[in-house]
Parts: structure tokens; sequence; C-alpha cells
């Protein structure tokens, strides 16, 4: 029996066509595609960091210098840190270093974390201003 004559592959080939299909979300007040939802999303989402009102430093888990990108994307790809990692191409040599550790290494810009484990502008600004000449 061929490809094209087992019943199970026709189903799946069936079903991969199916799956392909965009579908379209029905509201009472607008109809959109999931492209434009996304859109709508990455919309609101800017208005809201431009207003303040997202506190992006929540995702980041580490930071790290030019030199430490490579390593950065081994710990991404190893799924080995809870959060994004930053690196700051203009800082060279700045290990990846977890938000946690940065007491240890950087205390003044750990000081800065809110609650102790969120990354802020002004820990950002310190760290920029304790290592660009």
């Amino acid at each position: 029996m061929s490809a094209h004559d087992d019943p199970a592959m026709l189903d799946a080939q069936r079903r991969a066509k199916q799956a392909k299909r965009v579908p379209y979300v029905y509201r009472p007040d607008s109809m959109f595609t999931p492209s434009e939802q996304w859109d709508q999303r990455v919309r609101e989402t800017l208005r809201l960091a431009e207003a303040g009102e997202l506190l992006t430093g929540n995702a980041v888990a580490a930071i790290g210098g030019l030199n430490a990108a490579y390593h950065g994307l081994e710990l991404v790809k190893a799924q080995a840190v809870p959060g994004k990692i930053v690196i700051y191409q203009q800082i060279e040599d700045l290990p990846i270093t977890r938000l946690n550790e940065l007491k240890d290494t950087l205390p003044t810009v750990a000081a800065l974390l809110r609650d102790g484990k969120y990354w802020t502008k002004a820990a950002e600004e310190e760290l920029l201003r304790l290592k660009l000449p």
C-alpha cells in the first residue's frame, strides 16, 4: 500500500490542510483575523510601555555584556534562566549575571532593583554609569 492509499496518511494530510486555514474570530462588535488581533495586542503593549504602565523589567532574569552574548544564548537554549537575558552591547566584559547575584558583584545596581528582584530603569542607568567610560 502506498502513502497515497493509506487512510491514516490521507487523514493526517486532510487535518494538516485544515490546520493551515486562517480562522476568524467573531465578536458581536467586530471580526478579526488572528494577525489583526496580534497587531492590536502589539499596539496596546506599546501604548502601555510608552505610558509607563507596563513593567517590562519583570521579565528580566539576567544581564550581560557583549562578550557574554554566546553564553547567554546557550543558557536560553538550555532554558537555564527563568526569564529574559539583556545583553548590553556597549559593555564588553560583563559576564552573564543573574539579578539575584548582583548584590555580590554590583551592589549599587542591586540596590536599585524593584523589590530586590526586578530590573528597573534606575538599575540600568547605574550599570551604564559604572561600566561605560
